[in-house]
């Protein structure tokens, strides 16, 4: 223990077994002065602690706060990306329904979104397999028409214009055909063309002066 000289304030470290034996006893080595060490024992001071200050409280929360700003901020993030995603589905809808399987997707998106979404349609994907015209029968020209739809999904049956030429490549009629007009045997003409299917079509029409010799087909 540490004990101080009344005397000169000399402090100075004094075992407790020498304190016992002298009955507490001690002469001041810088004064001699004979003192009691019990009564005049030297309490130290606590040591400091570091504790934090309140600024420093508050700022341990800080790294809480700054992990909830970066989830919200990914959150954010995610949200405007996804937005972004929809409305641009939503711009090019018309031309993505044309593309394989995604056409699904905007499909369903469209169950629950009001989009308008149109029928789809793709005259390149309609291929022409045979076609012939008969011109056998006086005034009366038959013409047959086989067409596949190779598009990837059902789409909705073409409009056919048809054309025909006399022997000095004139044209002598134009006319455009339905699906109800040239596919009447269809029961359900609603119904969409289906991937990969051939659809047959038979037109009697008339061969003015019996001068078609030839035709032209395009569909709208």
């Amino acid at each position: 223990m540490l004990t101080r000289c009344p005397a000169c304030h000399t402090r100075f470290r004094i075992y407790l077994e020498h304190l016992y034996a002298a009955s507490g006893q001690v002469r001041c080595g810088q004064c001699s002065h004979v003192f009691d060490a019990r009564h005049q024992a030297v309490i130290l001071d606590p040591p400091t602690l570091s504790l934090p200050n309140i600024s420093g409280g508050r700022s341990r929360s800080k790294p809480k706060h700054n992990k909830l700003n970066k989830v919200l901020w990914i959150l954010g993030s995610l949200l405007l990306v996804i937005s972004l995603g929809i409305q641009w589905l939503w711009w090019e809808r018309f031309s993505l329904i044309k593309q394989a399987y995604i056409d699904i997707i905007i499909v369903t998106m469209c169950q629950h979104v009001t989009c308008g979404m149109p029928e789809f349609r793709d005259l390149q994907r309609i291929e022409i397999l045979e076609r012939n015209l008969d011109t056998s029968k006086t005034g009366v020209a038959i013409f047959k028409l086989s067409m596949i739809n190779t598009a990837a999904q059902s789409q909705a049956y073409p409009i056919l214009e048809l054309k025909l030429i006399d022997a000095e490549t004139n044209v002598i009629g134009t006319r455009r055909f339905t699906p109800q007009e040239y596919y009447s045997n269809k029961t359900e003409i609603s119904a969409m063309m289906l991937s990969n299917e051939t659809a047959q079509v038979t037109l009697e029409i008339v061969n003015p002066e019996n001068k078609a010799v030839g035709f032209q087909i395009e569909f709208w």
